[in-house]
């Protein structure tokens, strides 16, 4: 049976980082469903769901990651599901919202009106965008939303995103 694990490092980045860790999860048998890698500074945060076609050894994970260059004294945190993690064949609307500037609170408020007509936030993914304007941001929505509350919910989601000043897409 597949499992997933979710893997979480904080370390000192360098130059090839990211290919070593993604390295030992693939030389070990897995593979990404998701995963980010952001640079704060001098330093690497990286997450991942993996997913394992057998059980992922846990302890063998942690001790070839620890091995990789840089990686000795970093923060690496796995935790292992059972289920997988992501049901891509339950997305039924994807939208994305851009925007020039970032409010606290925009993220919650984007995300209520789906909560209003039953559906399911399936993946929520924010990030902060480097524009030729300066910087903006960017919030994708991937949602099982139920046909009959389906078109009524677009049109609560769409006010929702124009009050908050963002741009609004469906794909």
């Amino acid at each position: 049976m597949a499992v997933s694990t979710f893997i979480n490092i904080f370390c000192d980045d360098r130059l090839g980082m990211v290919s070593d860790i993604t390295g030992v999860v693939a030389e070990m048998g897995g593979n990404f469903s998701d995963m980010t890698a952001d640079l704060l500074g001098q330093s690497l945060m990286f997450n991942a769901l993996t997913v394992w076609p057998d059980e992922p050894p846990q302890n063998e994970l942690e001790t070839r990651l620890h091995a990789v260059d840089g990686l000795a004294t970093a923060d690496i945190y796995t935790k292992r599901y059972t289920q997988l993690p992501f049901a891509t064949d339950r997305v039924t609307n994807r939208m994305i919202f851009r925007c020039n500037k970032d409010n606290p609170g925009d993220i919650s408020a984007l995300c209520e009106p789906f909560t209003n007509f039953d559906a399911n936030l399936l993946r929520v993914h924010a990030r902060r965008l480097m524009t030729a304007t300066g910087s903006g941001y960017e919030v994708t929505v991937e949602a099982a939303i139920p046909k009959d509350t389906e078109a009524a919910c677009k049109t609560s989601v769409e006010g929702t995103a124009a009050r908050l000043g963002y741009e609004s897409e469906w794909s």
